[in-house]
């Protein structure tokens, strides 16, 4: 029978590990529970071993790992050049009135350049005119022949920041441990970009700290939702209580078992 030994603080990660397939399952069933959209990328970091961090958001966007990332009891430690994770996903073309979210929980260290690439890219998008989309430690930057917008937010350091950019149609929100710390909003299109974690191998824009998870939506989460992850950045990677007592199987919940718990609900 399975009894997760999972603890409760929301700030710390679930201790169970399972396949890839029994986890898109719990994530749909947890974005189904509480409202959720599904993530286009849904990356805990929890591996602590390997070359690879997974995506469990069901569209398989892992992300490869290079140079001198490693890992640590929290997640991925990026440790600056040369270290990134190249995520297997092309940021769309976004329209002015199209909207998406973006969540990253990071501890940075101190000595960044303020132009370091958390998420996201600085190259190989669009050239000219010149077009990314990036978050650093002193702003988020939607770029495209320049700042439309920017959004400025010097993150601390040394400490664990919970950041969520919010597009919704028009309008940026940009919040740092639930806190909105500045908005803005533009009136152009974006064309499609590469999307890294941890810096752009292609600018030399690497970001030294610790990533506990990323997660990408493509569409807007409201405060409610906002608040709900912040407060719990691994909510939608839990095993709901309720899922509790199932038959385990290699490990974790058999992938039947869920996926018929799911047709019961009606979510497949």
């Amino acid at each position: 029978m399975i009894q997760p030994l999972q603890s409760r603080n929301p700030s710390v990660k679930p201790r169970w590990i399972t396949s890839v397939g029994v986890m898109e399952s719990v994530v749909a069933y947890n974005c189904r529970k509480h409202g959720f959209p599904r993530p286009v990328l849904a990356a805990p970091m929890w591996e602590g071993a390997g070359k690879r961090a997974m995506d469990y958001s069901g569209y398989c966007h892992h992300g490869d790992i290079y140079g001198g990332c490693e890992w640590t009891r929290n997640g991925i430690h990026t440790h600056g050049s040369p270290g990134v994770i190249d995520v297997d996903y092309t940021i769309p073309t976004i329209a002015t009135t199209d909207s998406f979210t973006w969540s990253a929980l990071v501890y940075l260290q101190t000595g960044n350049s303020i132009t370091s690439v958390i998420i996201g890219n600085r190259n190989l998008g669009t050239s000219s005119p010149l077009q990314f989309v990036k978050l650093t430690p002193s702003k988020f930057e939607y770029y495209h022949g320049g700042l439309l917008p920017g959004l400025y937010h010097t993150i601390p350091t040394e400490e664990w920041r919970h950041l969520i950019i919010v597009k919704d149609g028009a309008d940026f929100t940009y919040y740092s441990n639930g806190v909105i710390v500045d908005t803005g909003s533009t009136t152009i299109s974006m064309d499609p970009n590469p999307f890294y974690v941890g810096g752009d191998p292609n600018g030399n824009e690497y970001t030294n700290g610790e990533f506990g998870g990323v997660h990408l939506f493509d569409s807007a989460l409201n405060p409610a939702q906002v608040y709900l992850l912040t407060k719990d950045p691994y909510l939608l990677f839990r095993i709901p209580e309720e899922l509790y007592g199932y038959t385990v199987a290699a490990g974790g919940i058999s992938i039947p078992v869920v996926m018929h718990h799911l047709r019961q609900q009606g979510i497949l």
